[in-house]
């Protein structure tokens, strides 16, 4: 039987606790020290060590410093698609990939422009990982695998039901949850994605599912509209 953990004061728990054993240096960034927008949405760093950050309006590259601002510009075809940013990744290549409410691009970092790609429908890009050799690409609720070396992508119809999260790390696996309340992991032996048996738990637990995390192989944090879910696939 799967085991679940409601956590809404975990992270807070262990912060306090870490905080007694160090001062943490902190400062605020705002619109008024250049930021383009306060509401970020997903940061990266890339290989040369700038930290990008992905608002409502406009992408922004801070080099511990000063903040350099890429929006949307309809007179340049090779700025980014939207100003709106979703999703970042720096991929094992040191690529910056970015996921906007219209499609997915590339950053040339010689040009400082974008690339759109392709191989994919404009629309929103929520979430884009890398795993298993894969770069994984989350846009208008399905999930699209590029194989970067021969240029080859392939769609998954995972219970024919729109995706709504993406998670990945290299102890933890790939994850997807879908709007039916169903939790899917990737077997890399298989490229398959094989449901988790959630029998024992109510689904309605996983209704409104906004954000997942894995914390390692067996270990899996769900973030919903109301609350933040531990699932324990290993010692439940």
């Amino acid at each position: 039987m799967k085991r679940i953990t409601t956590i809404l004061l975990l992270y807070i728990l262990l912060a306090v606790i870490n905080l007694q054993a160090q001062s943490i240096y902190f400062k605020n960034y705002q619109t008024h020290d250049g930021l383009s927008n306060s509401t970020v949405k997903c940061i990266t760093q890339d290989i040369q060590g700038f930290l990008w950050l992905g608002t409502r309006n406009g992408l922004n590259r801070f080099d511990g410093n000063q903040f350099k601002i890429f929006r949307h510009n309809a007179s340049d075809s090779t700025s980014i698609g939207s100003s709106s940013i979703l999703s970042l990744l720096t991929d094992s290549k040191g690529v910056l990939w970015v996921g906007t409410t219209r499609g997915a691009y590339r950053y040339d970092p010689i040009k400082e422009d974008f690339k759109p790609f392709k191989l994919i429908s404009i629309g929103e890009v929520n979430a884009i990982h890398e795993y298993a050799g894969f770069i994984w690409l989350l846009s208008n609720g399905k999930l699209y695998r590029y194989k970067s070396y021969t240029g080859e992508i392939s769609p998954f119809d995972l219970n024919k039901n729109t995706l709504v999260a993406i998670t990945s790390s290299k102890k933890g696996g790939l994850w997807v949850t879908d709007n039916n309340s169903t939790i899917l992991r990737y077997q890399v032996n298989t490229g398959k994605f094989f449901p988790v048996d959630l029998k024992k738990i109510d689904r309605q637990t996983l209704a409104n599912t906004k954000t997942v995390y894995a914390i390692n192989d067996s270990l899996l944090m769900v973030g919903t509209i109301n609350s933040a879910y531990l699932f324990d696939f290993k010692n439940g």
